[in-house]
């Protein structure tokens, strides 16, 4: 699922665009997405996994989009992103590539990878 989200990963490219985000836009995309989610989440066959994706570095699109599906939808569990993609998240001189956020969902910010900023999460069908 490549959610439609804020686009603030990519703001270092396109600064002026924050200035057209509101607070009732951000709350539109977090409904969207969680209801793209809902759909989304029933095409998966078990064993199956499903990932998350957006370019957004807010933690309302991403990490709490996915606490309230995790919470909502008890046949699926997190795969740590450094268990299914170990070279993405290797250790360099002592930093990490694209370092994982806390709980292994993949969180990638201008200022801490020289990337856009990016998020995913690996969602696997357990029932």
């Amino acid at each position: 699922v490549d959610a439609p989200c804020s686009g603030s990963g990519v703001w270092r490219r396109n600064p002026d665009a924050k200035w057209s985000l509101t607070p009732q836009r951000l709350l539109e995309l977090q409904h969207m997405q969680t209801s793209i989610l809902a759909q989304a989440h029933k095409l998966v066959k078990k064993g199956g996994r499903l990932i998350y994706a957006t370019c957004s570095v807010f933690v309302e699109e991403n990490q709490e989009q996915i606490k309230a599906f995790l919470e909502a939808e008890k046949g699926f569990k997190l795969v740590p992103v450094e268990d299914i993609w170990p070279e993405v998240v290797a250790q360099q001189n002592g930093y990490g590539l694209c370092p994982p956020t806390v709980g292994g969902m993949l969180q990638l910010a201008p200022h801490k990878s020289n990337t856009d900023g990016f998020f995913a999460a690996i969602l696997e069908r357990v029932e």
